[in-house]
């Protein structure tokens, strides 16, 4: 008999599911504590004890697109949920996550955050009144951390609405004494360095892309073990793990999306395992070449 021994236990109880229940289950999100990944968590957690004082630090979690920036991000906010607590407003708040607006809107950004908390507000109401609204329910529910992702979209317009944009989010870090967390990519650093006040409590957490090196033969070891296939695939072969390097460019989530789909080629052909044939049949396109396409058609 088989004892799948590539496998866990839990992807191991998985092969009795249909074709099409092992595909859905492919599709879920997973969580890989690798190293670096781990550090940046450990220092949220560190920012959610912070005392509170005048000036809070703050982190910018940056790097490449779709390398794993947001999963960190959410991976904290689902360790923290909101709780009950009849002693306080009636709900605690320690993590809020939310997508920052795609410009400089101090107004799309209060209405976000108002939605994300249920609180019923006016959409005609002023940014004065919003504000005001903003702060004082963050004292109610005493929030820890604001996570703000994709941070760099309403810091990248016109260098005044830019200014009052790091200006509000300095405000709320005065007001409230909790830190920030920003995600986003490259540019939010020099955006965010341009108020100095600001840029001197951010703290940087760098998420590189990946090297073909012991750390990513460990993450292939990870993806291996979680994906229901009945074959080994051998993932971290050299070859076979130098071919995933180069199609994944060094991109944790674009790796992630490309193993699901040569394991969903898998199952549906009945090979049960991730093989170098698989991968040259799912019509990948590599990153680099989807943004110059594009960037093409803007």
């Amino acid at each position: 008999m088989e004892d799948y021994k590539h496998l866990s236990e839990k992807a191991k109880a998985k092969l009795s599911l249909t074709q099409d229940e092992r595909v859905e289950s492919i599709k879920r999100v997973r969580w890989f504590g690798y190293s670096r990944a781990e550090a940046i968590l450990e220092k949220l957690e560190d920012l959610l004890k912070y005392p509170k004082r005048d000036r809070m630090p703050s982190l910018l979690i940056f790097g490449s697109q779709n390398n794993g920036k947001t999963k960190i991000a959410r991976r904290f906010e689902s360790k923290h949920p909101s709780f009950d607590n009849p002693r306080g407003a009636g709900v605690s708040v320690p993590v809020l996550y939310i997508r920052a607006p795609t410009k400089p809107d101090e107004n799309l950004f209060y209405n976000d955050i108002l939605t994300k908390l249920s609180a019923p507000f006016k959409s005609s109401a002023k940014p004065a009144q919003k504000y005001g609204q903003v702060i004082g329910i963050f004292k109610r529910v005493d929030l820890r951390v604001l996570i703000i992702d994709e941070i760099q979209d309403p810091i990248a317009g016109p260098e005044d609405k830019k200014r009052e944009f790091l200006k509000l989010i300095k405000n709320i870090s005065n007001e409230v004494q909790i830190p920030i967390v920003g995600v986003g990519i490259k540019t939010a650093v020099s955006a965010i360095h341009t108020d100095p006040h600001l840029a001197s409590r951010f703290e940087m957490a760098p998420l590189p892309t990946w090297k073909m090196d012991e750390e990513f033969l460990k993450l292939l070891k990870s993806f291996e073990k979680v994906i229901p296939l009945k074959k080994p695939s051998r993932l971290t072969e050299t070859s076979m793990a130098t071919k995933l390097h180069s199609m994944s460019e060094g991109l944790i989530g674009e790796l992630s999306n490309l193993l699901d789909k040569a394991a969903e080629y898998a199952i549906k052909k009945n090979i049960e395992q991730i093989t170098k044939h698989a991968l040259d049949s799912v019509g990948w396109v590599y990153p680099s070449e989807r943004r110059k396409t594009a960037e093409r058609v803007v």
